[in-house]
């Protein structure tokens, strides 16, 4: 009878000890399978599997060992297209307008305008016209640096400079003409007020485009504002300031006469 007990014990201790074996097995294959998988997972090259797992990274583009050679060709064009036509239409409205800014200010210019054509071949000689004369100047084959004027003070002064800048025009061969406007007491008050003012009319398709000058007030800026691409030479540098001392001269006696001693 204690045999009996005694093997049913010993039954009993040996089917516990094989169920921790069985769970413990299971527990180390759960694991080696987990581990198998998470090795495929990190394997850099490509791979069937790798293209469906949930990307470990936080970027926009999926990683390139999970992409095909063609996918990853197409990625990169899709990643940097979008941002080239952003920039290009961001872009063309700018150099549009200033292609046609550039267009507008240098059309018809003097110094745009071919030597041996039509238009630069004739000269008007320099000349004093009223208000009434602007649609002729307008309607000049040539461009035409007008100066309207009135009776005060500067309009006087700045009659002598137009006509030594017309004698520099001619002694240079600059195709320009130049002529003065007098403004009378029938025309606008404001612009007599504030005369003189400078003009350059470029002939255009039968009408005149007007350049307004806004100074400053001498010989050299003057031939600057006519021919921006031209270069004033040393010689006609001279002519200039030569021009310059007559000038000085001339409005030294004028304003003497004009507020010292008017009689």
């Amino acid at each position: 009878m204690l045999r009996i007990r005694h093997k049913a014990c010993c039954v009993h201790t040996q089917t516990l000890s094989i169920k921790p074996l069985t769970k413990k097995a299971h527990r180390s294959e759960s694991l080696s399978r987990v581990h198998s998988e998470l090795d495929v997972v990190k394997k850099p090259e490509f791979s069937p599997l790798s293209r469906y797992v949930p990307s470990a990274s936080k970027s926009f583009l999926v990683e390139e060992h999970r992409l095909t050679d063609g996918e990853k060709v197409t990625q990169r064009i899709s990643s940097v297209l979008p941002w080239l036509i952003f920039g290009s239409l961001a872009i063309t409205p700018f150099l549009v307008m200033k292609y046609n800014l550039s267009r507008i200010s240098d059309v018809g210019r003097p110094s745009n305008l071919p030597e041996n054509s039509s238009i630069a071949t004739a000269r008007h000689k320099f000349a004093t016209f009223t208000t009434a004369d602007i649609p002729e100047l307008l309607a000049r084959r040539t461009p035409t640096l007008i100066c309207l004027i009135s009776e005060n003070y500067h309009s006087r002064v700045m009659s002598n400079l137009f006509e030594e800048l017309d004698t520099i025009f001619d002694n240079f061969g600059i195709k320009v003409n130049v002529s003065l406007v007098r403004m009378s007491s029938d025309d606008d008050p404001k612009m007599v007020a504030l005369a003189p003012h400078c003009q350059l009319i470029v002939p255009k398709a039968g009408d005149g485009v007007i350049y307004p000058f806004s100074g400053p007030w001498n010989l050299e800026e003057i031939i600057r504002f006519v021919l921006p691409e031209a270069k004033i030479t040393a010689q006609m540098r001279q002519s200039i300031q030569e021009a310059h001392e007559r000038l000085s001269h001339i409005q030294k006696s004028m304003f003497k006469k004009c507020f010292v001693d008017p009689r």
